[in-house]
């Protein structure tokens, strides 16, 4: 009883948002089978169809259309994309630090050392780098 209840609350927040706004709106709703957790059937909003493909089509074709100062398309998968992308950033940040504070406590002639290190390092990747540029190019 409670899922018809929202249903119908959010088919007339969607028909207020329509008017208010002036603006296109449809909605996909799908049901849920409790037991098995799997979608058994879905609604759209509006209910005439020819309507309902006409917002979609025209929400999709703006989707593909970047317009310089409008803000982006920022629908559900585009959230947990987002969430998920975070995510892997922060498990990467513990993984692979780029700052440890140990080296506050370093002397200057480990600094020097350590700074010797890595100028080696980046001076073997800049080489690296030219060979493979080097083997693509032959």
């Amino acid at each position: 009883m409670t899922f018809r209840k929202r249903k119908k609350s959010i088919y007339k927040k969607a028909d207020e948002l329509s008017k208010l706004c002036d603006i296109d709106v449809c909605l996909i709703i799908y049901e849920v089978n409790q037991k098995k957790g799997r979608a058994i059937q879905s609604e759209t909003w509006p209910q005439d169809s020819a309507e309902f493909n006409r917002i979609f089509n025209k929400y999709n074709a703006s989707r593909d259309i970047h317009v310089p100062g409008l803000k982006q398309n920022f629908d559900l998968s585009d959230f947990y994309s987002a969430a998920k992308n975070e995510d892997v950033d922060r498990k990467f940040e513990r993984l692979y630090p780029t700052w440890d504070d140990r080296i506050y406590e370093f002397s200057h002639v480990k600094l020097i050392k350590l700074i010797g290190s890595l100028e080696a390092k980046i001076q073997a990747s800049s080489k690296k780098i030219d060979s493979l540029e080097q083997n693509r190019n032959v």
